[in-house]
């Protein structure tokens, strides 16, 4: 296919950016669904993850800036990385005529402990899941990716001033990464989705 066909198939899916509200972490916003569908932008420049939630429960799909599907739920909720992205373009949809509020909320990583098994799943609502590591010592330590579903995971971690300090990004769901970091350091480390088969499960 002609690569100017693609892109304009791609960013076809979008509205005009200048004709969506725009929305930041800690807002929320009714939008009327007139047609059974309308649209959110939302911005974060920050390194965190934003819960977006609808109230009543709607279908929400969250794209790119390039009309790429980066997350999709039934029920009502996301969960966006700004590690990957910073513009999140976010459809709503449900009865016609009818009202949603949406709510954009900062999601905190978990706090993991060293020599600890962290099981968990990035499902297809979900673009990552985040931890977060402080060091009881100063040494490498390494982080062990098993992905027990056919879902490519790919592995990040991070140190102060969010500065990507190692990461592993195979096709497949299982990453090993080492690092060197002392108490002082506190480490963020993200478990990421590239893909929508499987259940996105890990450990």
């Amino acid at each position: 296919m002609n690569p100017f066909v693609l892109a304009a198939i791609l960013s076809g899916v979008l509205p005009p950016a200048s004709e969506v509200p725009l929305m930041l972490s800690g807002e929320s916003r009714s939008v009327l669904l007139e047609d059974g569908s309308a649209w959110v932008r939302i911005l974060e420049q920050d390194y965190v993850f934003l819960r977006v939630s609808s109230d009543p429960a709607a279908s929400l799909t969250a794209y790119d800036e390039e009309g790429e599907v980066l997350a999709t739920s039934e029920r009502g909720g996301l969960l966006l990385s700004a590690f990957a992205d910073y513009w999140f373009f976010v459809e709503v949809k449900g009865a016609p005529g009818s009202s949603v509020e949406i709510t954009v909320a900062d999601k905190a990583p978990v706090l993991m402990a060293p020599t600890s098994v962290q099981s968990g799943a990035v499902s297809a609502n979900e673009m990552s899941e985040a931890f977060r590591f402080v060091p009881p010592r100063e040494g490498a330590w390494r982080f062990e990716l098993d992905g027990t579903s056919s879902t490519d995971l790919d592995l990040d971690v991070y140190g102060p001033g969010m500065d990507l300090w190692s990461g592993g990004y195979s096709a497949e769901g299982d990453e090993t990464v080492q690092v060197c970091a002392m108490p002082s350091e506190t480490l963020v480390v993200v478990v990421s989705r590239y893909n929508k088969a499987g259940d996105g499960a890990f450990s």
